[in-house]
């Protein structure tokens, strides 16, 4: 009976309370008007009509802090540690916090609750949120802003645009929004072309072989324009093995930078002849951009502007060509439909053509595609046929006209060799008219010329003779020939001079001839 009373007494507030308060703890007690606090180690008793609660003081590291608000007066106070922190009187916090710790290139925006001010941290540092602060957003790298990279920021106060584009670690103030954190330098090649869109909508074009337009940022307030260009094809697949089924494919090409360069596409389109016969033809256009103005306003779609307009060209020439006829000059009747057609339209888009060339064609039906190859076998036999004779011409004529230069050459041969028999026969002549001349000289005034000649005469005979003999030779004169061979120099007239044999043959045999 004696603790039930004891224990109602307690409960309605009649008797007191003990408590071991430890090291790290303290105890708020409070009445009905008042509160006190008793910070432990230490054991204490409250009395009657008071309410206790024990609770776990602040342990804080050097990185760690609270925010301790007063009940009384709704102030907010920031404790940093590190240390056992005790709380006052009508103090609480609500948990233990981390500070932000920041790396050299790193920064955090913080906002004050209280007046909404912000204010940027930029590390090597601890940072400790005051009263009111509470971080904006996460901690995040410093903004490396070079050569080839630039930062595009907004100022929240004004709305406007800036792209910072000095070299720096670039650290955004409190009133700027980040909007591209590295934007990179567009460097263009020299057949490369790009168009910007300003605020107006007007385009301005960078190209490549400018020097000054090469490279550049995209300054604020405007775009890069999406080039979207698509290209309508058809896709054959054979169907039950009777005709083929023409199924109709449209590429689609997204790109920024317009190469300028020639250009090659591939086609494939069906036409009808003026017979009724259906054929799929595969057709490379060659083609530029001459002027990028031109295009950009004048069409979003210029490979597509290219295929419709070429299609229906080819369409209506080719509706007007019977089947064999079309199949005898298919390129030349695709490429007067496309070169010869309105050049105007392709002008007005800054493009040029440059070529067209059939790469193949087949029918769509399987019956006319036999046909079709038979007729393209036959033509290819006649042409092997006219290559093949072409062929044996062309060896014909090479040899004739190696013939030809043979006898050519021997006849400069024989110029050559007559030129050179005149010339060796005009200087022995020349040295035969010195030495006669000598001769006849030397014999003085006391022979006549006839006399003279006659010696002369005598004397190549018998020089002959010697030449004659000097070798193993027979030789063959005949009886008046020997006669005149034979005379002496005392049967010419009154000649003084001794008589000499005119013959001196050793070891040779005159044979007479009868």
């Amino acid at each position: 009976i004696r603790t039930r009373h004891f224990n109602r007494a307690r409960r309605m507030g009649c008797c007191g309370s003990c408590f071991a308060i430890s090291e790290t703890e303290q105890l708020f007690v409070t009445t009905f008007t008042t509160e006190e606090v008793i910070n432990g180690p230490k054991v204490t008793y409250i009395g009657p009509l008071k309410k206790g609660a024990k609770t776990q003081a602040a342990v804080l590291n050097e990185k760690q802090f609270i925010h301790v608000t007063n009940k009384r007066d709704g102030t907010v106070h920031l404790i940093k540690g590190p240390g056992l922190k005790f709380l006052k009187a009508y103090e609480r916090y609500d948990q233990i916090r981390d500070a932000i710790l920041l790396k050299p290139n790193e920064y955090v925006k913080i906002v004050n609750k209280k007046d909404g001010v912000i204010r940027v941290e930029r590390g090597e540092k601890i940072v400790f949120l005051g009263a009111f602060e509470e971080q904006l957003e996460d901690v995040k790298e410093v903004i490396v802003v070079d050569r080839l990279h630039a930062c595009l920021v907004r100022d929240i106060t004004t709305g406007t645009l800036e792209l910072i584009m000095e070299p720096q670690t670039f650290v955004p103030s409190p009133i700027q929004q980040v909007v591209t954190r590295s934007q990179d330098l567009i460097i263009l090649k020299d057949y490369e072309v790009m168009v910007l869109v300003d605020p107006r909508g007007n385009f301005i074009v960078h190209r490549g072989c400018n020097k000054e337009e090469a490279s550049f940022f995209v300054p604020p307030y405007h775009t890069i324009l999406d080039i979207n260009w698509t290209k309508t094809s058809y896709r054959k697949a054979l169907l039950e093995g009777k005709s083929t089924k023409i199924e109709q494919v449209t590429e689609t090409f997204n790109f920024q930078k317009i190469d300028t360069r020639h250009r090659f596409m591939l086609y494939a389109f069906v036409v009808r002849t003026h017979d009724n016969v259906e054929i799929v033809l595969d057709i490379v256009f060659g083609w530029l951009i001459t002027d990028v103005e031109k295009m950009i306003n004048k069409t979003k779609d210029t490979t597509n502007d290219i295929c419709l307009k070429a299609r229906s060209a080819i369409i209506e020439k080719v509706a007007r060509q019977p089947f064999r006829e079309f199949m005898a000059e298919v390129n030349s009747v695709v490429e007067d439909a496309v070169l010869q057609a309105d050049k105007t339209f392709y002008q007005d888009r800054g493009i040029e053509l440059t070529g067209i060339q059939v790469e193949g064609f087949s029918c769509k039906h399987v019956e006319t595609e036999k046909v079709l190859q038979e007729t393209v076998q036959e033509t290819t036999n006649k042409m092997n046929r006219v290559l093949k004779q072409e062929t044996t011409n062309e060896v014909l004529r090479v040899e004739m006209e190696g013939r030809i230069r043979e006898e050519e050459l021997k006849k400069k041969v024989l110029e050559i060799q007559y030129d050179h028999e005149q010339i060796v026969a005009r200087t022995e002549g020349e040295a035969a008219s010195r030495r006669i001349h000598a001769f006849m000289n030397s014999l003085g005034d006391q022979l006549s010329v006839d006399q003279k000649l006659a010696l002369f005469s005598l004397l190549e005979k018998k020089s002959s003779i010697k030449d004659l003999s000097s070798g193993n030779v027979t030789l063959f004169c005949t009886p008046e020939s020997v006669n005149l061979n034979m005379a002496a120099f005392g049967q010419m007239g009154n000649m003084k001079a001794p008589i000499v044999p005119l013959l001196d043959l050793p070891d040779q045999k005159i044979v007479p001839l009868k």
